[in-house]
């Protein structure tokens, strides 16, 4: 090619190059970089953002809703409540499947609290009148058959150390016969006294008769037998010493065997109360199997469809009852990493896994207070729920025992430029 030819093309291409007018982008797109980078480390200045402390937690509840559970297996043959109902504490809720009377059994209950009331209130006296008063024989108690055999065996044996009772009435002739020995007693104290004062007149006349002998005013005949007399005075004394000594033998053991039957009457009522407890026990365990008993008052919920003749498994939770006063609040263990952060008054993110919170929300909660204590988990802390267990997306939190949670403290606010540096700091390092 020519080299006018050459320079030419060369010319054109280059005039084309340098007439054309760059884009917008290739012509400030540096500056307005800088400029970004710019605002963005000034941002990183004033832009706060706090830290996150990771911990576990578990709720726990005053007064938390109770749980109805079946203590045995078998068919529910009777159900008194629906869904949604109330119910008082205590009241019966449903029957499960028995060979006893449930009716018989609970009104046995009925009368064995009353029998109870009456010994805790030291009225043992009226107990059978009571009992006759009820004009119940309980022929139908099924598995508490054997039971209230034992306890109607110790109840008559009882009825027998009661005030119309044999050993009663024996205690009270006990009684007289220790009131008769006394009031013998005091006669031989009596008589003891008049013969002392007949040998003290005796002695006096054999004195005399002693100085007249001497003086051989009388005869022998008459001096023996003044002091013949005066020694048979002075053995009535002894004779009557005897008697007093008989006499308080024979209360000592009429005490002794007062005593004894008091002891026995006393332990007797004893055994009869113990055993009066022991067949309530024995009743209460049967009403727990056999029965089902709202834990407190409030509205029963259950937690499935609940029929009549339906089979149900031991230990089985039926339902739930709610008080409507429940108050919850979280167990939280603060790990000793970052736990310098942590203060009392800071929010916490709460995040079930029963619950994803990407469906359900997180619950908020603060923290009330932390131990200065340590154990091998690290610090436990308290953590309030202001608004209870309802989650940011206004969705209420079912409480189970033993529910878990992951937390989240949000700690004081740092800089982004301090977070920063903070790491190029490590990284330097």
């Amino acid at each position: 090619m020519p080299v006018e030819e050459s320079n030419t093309l060369r010319s054109e291409g280059l005039r084309d190059f340098i007439s054309h007018r760059p884009g917008f982008l290739i012509r400030w797109g540096i500056p307005i970089f800088f400029c970004i980078l710019a605002f963005l480390i000034i941002g990183c200045y004033f832009i706060q953002y706090p830290d996150i402390v990771h911990a576990s937690a578990k709720i726990n509840s005053i007064n938390a809703p109770k749980q109805v559970v079946t203590k045995s297996g078998g068919k529910l043959t009777k159900l008194f409540k629906g869904d949604n109902g109330t119910v008082l504490e205590g009241e019966v809720i449903g029957y499960m499947e028995s060979i006893a009377s449930h009716k018989e059994v609970i009104q046995l209950a009925s009368f064995l609290d009353t029998l109870r009331y009456l010994a805790d209130s030291n009225k043992l006296e009226e107990i059978p009148r009571f009992w006759q008063s009820t004009k119940q024989t309980f022929a139908h108690l099924g598995e508490l058959q054997s039971a209230h055999k034992s306890f109607m065996q110790g109840f008559l044996n009882f009825k027998d150390y009661l005030s119309d009772g044999f050993y009663v009435t024996k205690k009270r002739m006990l009684g007289q016969d220790i009131g008769n020995a006394q009031k013998m007693l005091q006669i031989l104290y009596q008589q003891k006294e008049l013969q002392q004062q007949d040998m003290a007149i005796t002695q006096q006349n054999y004195d005399v008769h002693d100085t007249l002998h001497r003086e051989l005013l009388i005869n022998d005949f008459e001096y023996r037998s003044q002091k013949s007399q005066l020694i048979n005075k002075r053995m009535s004394i002894p004779q009557i010493n005897a008697s007093i000594i008989n006499n308080k033998t024979q209360q000592n053991g009429l005490q002794k065997e007062l005593l004894e039957l008091d002891n026995q009457i006393s332990r007797q009522r004893t055994e009869f109360v113990q055993l009066l407890n022991s067949y309530i026990s024995t009743v209460n365990d049967w009403k727990q199997k056999y029965l089902l008993i709202a834990p407190v008052s409030g509205t029963l919920v259950y937690s499935g469809f609940l029929e009549e003749n339906q089979q149900l498994q031991s230990e089985q939770v039926i339902g739930y009852v709610t008080g409507g006063n429940s108050k919850y609040y979280v167990e939280m263990m603060i790990p000793q990493a970052n736990f310098g952060k942590v203060k009392p008054g800071q929010e916490v993110l709460l995040k079930f896994p029963s619950y994803p919170a990407q469906e359900f929300g997180s619950v908020m909660g603060r923290i009330e207070y932390v131990k200065n204590i340590p154990s091998d988990s690290g610090y436990l802390s308290k953590v309030t729920l202001p608004d209870g267990l309802i989650t940011s997306y206004k969705k209420t939190i079912l409480f189970r025992d033993g529910l878990t949670a992951t937390a989240e403290i949000i700690t004081e606010k740092r800089r982004l430029s301090d977070r920063f540096l903070g790491q190029l700091g490590e990284l330097i390092q």
